[in-house]
């Protein structure tokens, strides 16, 4: 048994050396054993190369594919969109040119009649009024001219200056005028005193600047003339007022409602006279209002 052993142990050895002498005389085919293993190798290598090159290709082109496929899904979204929006009318593409003209129309509207207003005359005169014929009673009697009422400032046609009735205005304390006399720097247009005739009040007028003895005269005349009936419940001591008006064909008038008393010159016991005769006149429309 021993000595079977031995052999078998000497036959490994020598298969051992056998095997290492062939392959130390065998370069070739250890270097071929080499190069199948490089090769192996390389081709791993380029095959694994490949295969990376292959896949990033593929991933660049599925990510543009998917980049155009959402830009193609967002233009779909922009045209379904476009397509329900409701398409707009005329007036709604153009509504702030539209706007804009407008305004420029109304401005231009506003300044035609604000340049009309600021350049029309205060009152319009068809005529002068001359004497009429002589009468028993003081002074003539004139063509009614109405009686309408009319806002603040409103430019007023008569058929003749100075008008003894016709349009006036309606203005508290500034139509009819609180009795008073107004000097030569106080205007008023006929539309403020006229409605002052409406309540049976004599109005005495006189044109441009008298001198101071004329002033004073006029002054006494409408303090000394009797009141009528109506005057005591106004509170004053009679209806009668003195005012400025140039648009006459003499120098002073004296007028009540439908009534006139022109003068050359002043005269104070005529104006006295006329003044205490029509004041309350039975033709003025409200002779008892104040």
């Amino acid at each position: 048994m021993a000595k079977k052993q031995r052999q078998s142990a000497a036959n490994r050895a020598r298969t051992g050396t056998a095997g290492r002498s062939a392959a130390a005389g065998n370069p070739t085919a250890k270097g071929s054993a080499t190069a199948v293993g490089s090769s192996t190798a390389v081709g791993s290598s380029a095959a694994a190369g490949s295969s990376r090159a292959v896949g990033s290709s593929t991933a660049a082109g599925n990510s543009r594919a998917a980049e155009s496929s959402t830009a193609a899904a967002a233009d779909r979204r922009r045209a379904r969109t476009a397509a329900r929006a409701p398409r707009q009318s005329l007036l709604e593409r153009y509504r702030i040119a539209l706007l804009v003209a407008f305004a420029i129309v109304g401005i231009a509207i506003v300044g035609v009649v604000f340049f009309q207003t600021a350049n029309a005359q205060p009152w319009v005169c068809g005529s002068l009024l001359t004497p009429g014929p002589s009468e028993s009673l003081p002074g003539f009697g004139t063509s009614d001219l109405g009686h309408n009422h009319v806002s603040n400032g409103t430019s007023v046609t008569y058929e003749f200056c100075p008008p003894t009735s016709g349009t006036h205005f309606q203005l508290g304390p500034q139509a009819p005028l609180p009795r008073a006399f107004y000097g030569p720097d106080k205007s008023f247009r006929p539309g403020n005193w006229v409605h002052n005739l409406e309540h049976g009040s004599v109005v005495m007028l006189y044109r441009d600047t008298p001198d101071q003895a004329t002033l004073d005269s006029i002054r006494k005349v409408m303090d000394d003339a009797v009141g009528d009936p109506s005057s005591a419940a106004c509170g004053v001591p009679n209806k009668v007022i003195a005012v400025r008006f140039d648009d006459i064909s003499t120098p002073f008038a004296v007028l009540a409602w439908d009534r006139a008393l022109l003068l050359p010159s002043w005269d104070p016991a005529a104006a006295l006279a006329f003044a205490n005769q029509w004041q309350g006149s039975a033709a003025a429309p409200e002779r008892s209002s104040c």
